[in-house]
């Protein structure tokens, strides 16, 4: 299993590596081109998509992720990705014809004016790239094609860099240009997911595969749900208690604190399958013990170069305008790996415990919602941070604390020289 891992996770770690730091190098071009305001119309626009991503196909792909791997070597994942995706699309062309029709409504609710309901239409068709992209790219990693996932990813980050720098320098499109240009680059991205994908995705639908996906993912909406507010709520409450120029300097910080996240995402779309798939292996629950401790050691290395340096960082990528940045990146940076840890205590996940799932996740975006009411007034922007990681703490104990009940992972009692 180690040796898996440490391949898939290397190979998706570089990935992540690259279209990270392409993302991290646009940082200058978006704050020398666009104001804090329009920067933090981008940062909310991903927010609402979070929201829909979890929502608008009742988190489908929770149930691809969860049967594809067990089954793989027969034709049942063909049967559940296809079903998978064309129950996607038929959701989210619903939600965008919803948002074209409401568009100038759906504008004001999202930025207080009738005038950005351009904006809302081009949006709601990112969604539904998005959702797609995102659907072939998890049936890749439940059929462990890791160097097909990362080319996909790879391909698709380029064009991304690429068409944001026309859009943006050559074309002066603004926030709609950005945002075209994701569109555009998540196509080519499926284009090329679809072709290695040929094999298992077709023109076929099966409502008892659907059933079954969606008994395992209805209940996790209501965590998914927490998930995304517990990590928003923060810019959900700065947009309506400050501003969205606010929003757009804390959107900075967070982007820094995301490259945190280059860790994680690494260890998790290899890590996750593989427990799926092996978890009744005696041996496996050593394993995740010492690939967590040996986790926890890099990100806390990690987290003490970019909190040390971060004034550094802001000001090479930012204008004296998005200075306030540094303050909050420390805060941001733990929050990152907090929200994220628990991806090594699967005993919740294998147990199909979903309501318990539900109810931490939901208590943990309470804490966060309250934390900010309360902050926000007294300290701004850096409340907000704080209450962003309390609240991602206390939500992996109490998930550490309840999963261990059911799958134990002894991370206290495995010494890493032992064990392959």
């Amino acid at each position: 299993m180690l040796k898996s891992f440490f391949r898939d996770s290397a190979l998706y770690a570089i990935a992540n590596l690259f279209t990270r730091g392409i993302s991290f190098i646009l940082l200058p071009l978006y704050t020398a081109v666009l104001s804090p305001a329009d920067f933090g119309m981008i940062d909310f626009i991903t927010v609402v998509g979070s929201l829909v991503a979890v929502t608008t196909a009742l988190e489908v792909t929770q149930g691809l992720h969860r049967y594809v791997p067990e089954h793989l070597g027969t034709e049942e994942p063909k049967l559940y990705a296809s079903t998978a995706l064309w129950f996607t699309i038929s959701c989210y062309s619903l939600l965008l014809i919803l948002f074209n029709v409401f568009a100038d409504n759906i504008s004001v609710m999202m930025f207080d004016t009738a005038d950005k309901s351009l904006l809302v239409k081009i949006a709601s068709i990112s969604y539904l790239v998005n959702a797609i992209f995102y659907l072939i790219q998890s049936q890749l990693r439940c059929e462990l094609k890791t160097k097909e996932n990362v080319a996909c990813v790879t391909l698709s980050a380029l064009c991304i860099s690429l068409f944001t720098a026309i859009a943006l320098l050559v074309l002066s499109a603004g926030v709609e240009g950005a945002i075209l240009a994701i569109i555009s680059g998540n196509v080519v991205g499926i284009a090329l997911a679809f072709y290695f994908c040929r094999a298992s995705i077709g023109f076929v639908f099966s409502s008892r595969h659907l059933k079954t996906m969606l008994k395992f993912s209805i209940p996790l909406i209501p965590s998914s749900i927490g998930v995304i507010t517990a990590m928003y709520i923060d810019r959900i409450s700065i947009k309506e208690m400050l501003s969205l120029q606010e929003l757009g300097i804390y959107g900075v910080a967070s982007r820094v604190a995301f490259i945190t996240s280059l860790l994680i995402v690494g260890f998790q779309q290899a890590l996750t399958p593989l427990i799926y798939s092996r978890y009744k292996n005696p041996e496996t629950p050593k394993h995740v013990a010492r690939l967590f401790q040996i986790f926890i050691a890099a990100a806390l290395v990690f987290f003490l170069v970019i909190s040390f340096f971060r004034h550094e960082i802001i000001g090479i990528i930012a204008t004296e305008t998005f200075a306030r940045a540094a303050d909050l990146i420390p805060f941001l940076c733990a929050a990152v790996i907090f929200s994220t840890l628990y991806i090594f205590f699967p005993g919740l996940g294998i147990e199909g415990k979903t309501k318990t799932i539900s109810i931490i996740s939901l208590a943990t975006a309470a804490v966060n919602l309250v934390l900010n009411y309360l902050l926000i007034p007294q300290f701004g922007l850096v409340g907000s941070s704080f209450a962003n990681c309390f609240s991602a703490a206390l939500g992996f104990l109490c998930y550490v604390y309840f999963s261990q009940r059911y799958y134990y992972i002894p991370i206290f009692h495995n010494p890493l020289s032992r064990s392959n």
